[in-house]
């Protein structure tokens, strides 16, 4: 159940559900004897921590936190990151920000202050996180965190693991939506499915002038790729024939961490002397890739590539355990703004106007994700 919190206490939505709730360096650390193995993590490739690692080896925001020793250098035929122009909001026009974040646990070290600058200086209209790792016991003491935003939740609970997961929605008080719920119905019952839908994975949010949806997608399996299955014949299936069943009311913004990159442009290692096996990593399979496409092909935009096309080298998740990975651009583009074509019509209201990443520098001490935020105007 998605629960909104006002003034320390919890209470129920304003309407009836529309659909049913369910679901670098300082010092380097001591060379290890043995090469390390490659791992993935969370989906997301990577080396293997060193066998018997001091503290402050282990310490990895700290060894973030110091500036590389050398200037990083791209791998050979690895694309640079081509310069995109983000468009300033029109003067004359209302227009409101949405932004969308894996803050990859919002009560650690950072975050608090990472999404305080977000509302306080971009001031969105909307702020959706993914990840939040919070506990139910938890969401008061982060309901009241700016006075001009009212919180939304739904965090995992049992039989799923508490702490886990988990998403959140912050509204500018001015743009109260009408309506708000937890995601959609997963008909099937198997196992895996009843822990999703209980590990607060989306909330959907209803507006005068269009529904937002913000997901937290699972991963296709670590490392064997085991809730692949599920995740292409359950989970997109019924993601589809949802956002389907809201179009039918209103024009749909779906944000969030899809757990995919959809284009060869989206990942970093396409072109490189990198020799894994991309078509075994969760998230570069191409079966996610291509029922992502099919989620396209159904009618939402990934707004991103309208307005920047085949920009290439613009990331939003980068692998924190190896050290330089955001300076030599060594990432995947796994979150994003989609949404529906008539949002797109310049004479639609409201319409998207813009699409774009947020400055990832600014994020490094606080999650492995930098935002992602999409204008529209109204």
């Amino acid at each position: 159940m998605v629960r909104q919190v006002v003034h320390g206490e919890t209470a129920g939505t304003s309407i009836e559900p529309i659909i049913s709730a369910a679901v670098q360096t300082a010092k380097p650390a001591p060379k290890p004897k043995a090469k390390a193995k490659k791992e993935i993590v969370d989906g997301k490739e990577g080396e293997a921590a060193p066998p018997k690692p001091t503290a402050k080896a282990d310490n990895e925001e700290e060894r973030e936190a110091a500036p590389p020793r050398k200037k990083a250098k791209l791998m050979a035929n690895q694309a640079p990151q081509t310069p995109i122009a983000v468009k300033p909001a029109p003067e004359g026009c209302k227009s409101s920000l949405l932004i969308s974040w894996n803050v990859d646990g919002i009560r650690g070290k950072g975050r608090r202050e990472a999404v305080l600058r977000l509302l306080g200086e971009d001031q969105p209209m909307l702020l959706a996180l993914q990840e939040t790792k919070l506990q139910e016991k938890h969401e008061a003491e982060w309901s009241d965190l700016h006075p001009e935003y009212t919180a939304i939740f739904s965090s995992s609970k049992p039989p799923a693991k508490n702490g886990y997961a988990g998403t959140a929605m912050y509204i500018r008080k001015d743009a109260l939506p009408v309506g708000a719920r937890a995601a959609f119905d997963l008909q099937e019952k198997a196992d895996l499915e009843a822990v999703w839908q209980h590990e607060g994975r989306s909330i959907t949010i209803e507006f005068a002038a269009f529904i937002a949806v913000n997901l937290y997608v699972p991963n296709a399996g670590v490392p064997d790729l085991k809730n692949l299955d599920v995740r292409l014949k359950q989970w997109d299936v019924q993601l589809r024939e949802y956002v389907r069943r809201l179009e039918e009311k209103k024009p749909v913004i779906v944000c969030g961490d899809m757990n995919c990159a959809h284009l060869d442009g989206d990942i970093w290692h396409v072109g490189t002397k990198d020799k894994r096996d991309l078509r075994k990593l969760a998230g570069l399979t191409p079966q996610e890739r291509s029922s992502f496409g099919q989620l396209l092909e159904e009618g939402l935009v990934d707004t991103f590539r309208h307005f920047h096309g085949d920009a290439s080298g613009w990331y939003t998740w980068f692998n924190t355990r190896r050290a330089d990975s955001r300076q030599e651009g060594k990432g995947l583009r796994l979150d994003y703004f989609l949404a529906s074509k008539s949002l797109l019509e310049p004479a639609s209201s409201p319409s998207v106007y813009d699409s774009w990443m947020l400055d990832e520098s600014q994020f490094r001490q606080s999650s492995d994700h930098s935002p992602i935020a999409l204008r529209l105007l109204i």
